[in-house]
């Protein structure tokens, strides 16, 4: 049936195309698929389309043909003996490829090939100690599933395509704005923007719904350390305020402190223990974790906000321990006393912090590109020869 169907459609089945079945006794029907080995690709005798077939939406013909040839890879890793003849050619390209994706990942911090420099260099050694047995079905079996891997990076980055994806950061889809509310900017500034940075992150971690895993996993282990830190810093608080508890000229502000600080050693440990059990999770896990906390209507600002409340936690409880140890200092000092000795050395203090955050939040420089050759128009004649002109070959 198969055949005829060929036939019947004028379609000429190339000895490098294989064909797939699986007959249903029960149901009477039969599923089926061809692997073209010389096109890297799969095809049907009937008219399908993606939503059927289970592909992704696609922006053009050659986009879709990533998607099809990531299919074809899935179909030789499965089936590794059809393509041993071919895997020589796939393997050498291979290596190609990843000594480009090595180079790339050694020269830019954002790449956007889903391994890093060290396990490039790793997969290339494989590569090369593979090159005598490239035939074997057990090398084409890993060629094909490194080539998903390559099929797929390319679909997603819509490869070859004039809008492709430069740096893991850059989005290629339209994406909706999310309206940033008003509540949020309120509660960032009283968090001391701290939202504002988690909120970024978050967002160049998935970009146009995909994530990277070797930048997930810096990510979160960045995170563990930090909050780690936090957690020190707030509990060394927490002491410092229960032992001045007697000798605190406010009680109110000591105990707002030490809440704060409690408040704080919780949200920490929670947030803690959740992103250590992250850790080791791979990209899918990674993906599922941050479509759930990509809300429709405000993204990752709720998110951002929990994130922000270990630090910020922080902050406000030792400026209370500070006004307290200002005025254990001062308070019991006379007015006539208080004033010439406070008076200089609060401007002292805050000529001093004007100086730090000036230091800190240099003015930027514009920055000025180095502008690309400029192009110049050639007339371009026709020349006086018996053949065609080059011109005229090329078009």
């Amino acid at each position: 049936m198969i055949r005829a169907l060929a036939a019947k459609e004028d379609v000429h089945l190339q000895a490098t195309t294989d064909l797939f079945l699986e007959i249903d006794q029960e149901m009477g029907n039969c599923s089926y698929w061809f692997a073209d080995h010389a096109h890297r690709t799969i095809f049907w005798l009937h008219s399908a389309d993606t939503n059927t077939l289970g592909l992704p939406d696609s922006y053009s013909g050659r986009h879709l043909q990533y998607a099809l040839e990531e299919n074809y890879w899935t179909h030789v890793e499965m089936f590794p003996a059809t393509a041993s003849q071919y895997s020589m050619t796939a393997l050498n390209e291979l290596h190609i490829i990843f000594l480009n994706a090595r180079a790339d990942a050694l020269t830019s911090d954002i790449p956007t090939f889903p391994y890093t420099a060290d396990e490039c260099e790793k997969f290339i050694n494989l590569l090369q100690c593979s090159k005598e047995h490239a035939s074997n079905p057990y090398i084409t079996t890993y060629v094909a599933r490194l080539w998903e891997v390559v099929a797929n990076h390319r679909f997603f980055t819509h490869f070859g395509e004039d809008h492709c994806r430069l740096s893991s950061i850059h989005s290629v889809v339209e994406v909706p704005a999310v309206k940033r509310s008003l509540i949020f900017t309120v509660i960032s500034k009283v968090l001391f923007d701290l939202p504002i940075e988690h909120r970024e992150r978050l967002e160049k971690l998935w970009v146009d719904n995909l994530v990277y895993s070797s930048a997930w996993r810096k990510h979160v282990a960045e995170r563990v350390s930090d909050l780690l830190q936090t957690m020190t810093w707030i509990f060394a608080l927490t002491i410092a305020n229960i032992l001045i508890l007697p000798i605190s000229f406010c009680t109110a502000l000591n105990n707002t402190s030490i809440l704060i600080c409690i408040l704080g050693l919780c949200i920490t440990f929670v947030l803690y223990q959740e992103q250590r059990k992250l850790v080791v999770t791979n990209g899918s896990t990674a993906a599922g974790y941050l479509d759930t906390r990509n809300t429709t209507s405000h993204g990752f600002e709720p998110t951002a906000i929990v994130h922000s409340l270990p630090l910020a936690s922080f902050v406000w409880a030792f400026f209370l321990f500070a006004i307290q140890g200002f005025w254990m200092t001062f308070g019991e000092l006379p007015l006539r006393v208080l004033l010439p000795t406070t008076l200089p050395v609060a401007f002292v203090l805050v000529v001093v912090c004007y100086g730090v955050w000036v230091a800190l939040h240099p003015k930027e420089k514009p920055y000025e590109e180095t502008p690309l050759p400029a192009l110049e128009s050639v007339q371009i004649s026709s020349l006086d020869s018996k053949g065609p002109s080059t011109v005229d070959v090329m078009v």
